[in-house]
């Protein structure tokens, strides 16, 4: 299967690169550039992984992913369940969901119920401020008789897309923190010679960076398959196993190959390690990606 990059995606990439590093406001360039506009999967995970090489908290996994099927300016998608549980009654919207990403970012949510996928406007709801360790901006809402309206999109496939998502913008953050322990682990001299010629710290990097291929081919291999329409389950989570389980691997052989430099706050790699730890338990960690995978083969 050829997975090489389109002239699209080749677009995508540099126009995406470019502007996470230079605007002071991505997501508003973004939207100007029109790539809020991409539904392919391939072209959002194109973009995703250059928010995660970014270490970007521009929205845009939850705009294009988290919020797909919504309607608003500005979507997020709301999908843990707080300590009240959701339930629709006459088109009205009662509960709370809690840890909902960009909440004070977005004007419009994609509510997950037991009865289907739900979108309400983030001003008909209670909404208090949470913060990541990764000193993400999140919220917590609640729902008490919010008007509320159906989405037709498959919950059970909004999901597999939001799990697919994720192992794009946790790739990119792998590339790089894997690129950033290169270029360290080249110029840190001990005993008069780079860290990089130890056997243990040139083994450490080439474990990290067969993770971070694995990663890649996994995530491609379930996007293309998503591409051509097909539901793609097994494929998605085995990508979002990867992005769990590799993603711990490689950040924290980034961190131990940095020493003490890995957690200066000055340092970016503190950034990229924290982003990717809580990607890694958000919407479920390795544990259960396998467990959802081994009951598909029951």
């Amino acid at each position: 299967m050829n997975w090489a990059p389109t002239e699209m995606q080749g677009a995508i990439r540099e126009l995406a690169r470019d502007i996470l590093k230079k605007s002071p406001e991505p997501f508003g360039d973004l939207a100007e550039a029109g790539v809020l506009d991409l539904d392919d999967p391939l072209d959002v995970c194109t973009l995703l992984i250059e928010v995660g090489r970014a270490g970007s908290k521009a929205p845009l996994f939850e705009h294009l992913v988290l919020g797909q099927g919504g309607s608003g300016e500005r979507r997020t998608g709301a999908w843990i369940d707080g300590s009240t549980p959701t339930r629709v009654e006459g088109g009205q919207l009662f509960g709370s969901k809690f840890c909902v990403p960009a909440a004070s970012a977005s004007t419009h949510a994609v509510v997950t119920t037991p009865d289907g996928l739900y979108e309400v406007a983030l001003s008909d709801c209670q909404r208090d401020d949470q913060l990541a360790t990764d000193d993400q901006q999140l919220g917590v809402l609640g729902f008490e008789g919010t008007p509320a309206t159906k989405l037709e999109q498959d919950p059970a496939d909004w999901e597999l897309g939001a799990q697919l998502g994720r192992a794009a913008v946790t790739l990119g953050l792998c590339k790089a923190a894997l690129k950033m322990t290169s270029q360290y682990v080249s110029k840190r001299q001990q005993f008069g010679k780079p860290i990089a010629t130890f056997q243990a710290v040139s083994q450490r990097a080439a474990d990290a960076w067969i993770d971070v291929q694995s990663m890649e081919v996994t995530l491609w291999q379930a996007a293309s398959q998503r591409s051509r329409g097909n539901t793609a389950q097994r494929e998605v989570l085995i990508a979002a196993w990867w992005a769990a389980e590799g993603s711990h691997k490689v950040l924290s052989a980034a961190q131990h190959l940095h020493g003490g430099m890995g957690f200066d706050r000055d340092y970016p790699l503190h950034g990229f390690y924290l982003m990717g730890k809580r990607l890694e338990f958000v919407h479920g960690g390795a544990s259960q990606m396998l467990q959802r995978l081994g009951a598909l083969q029951a």
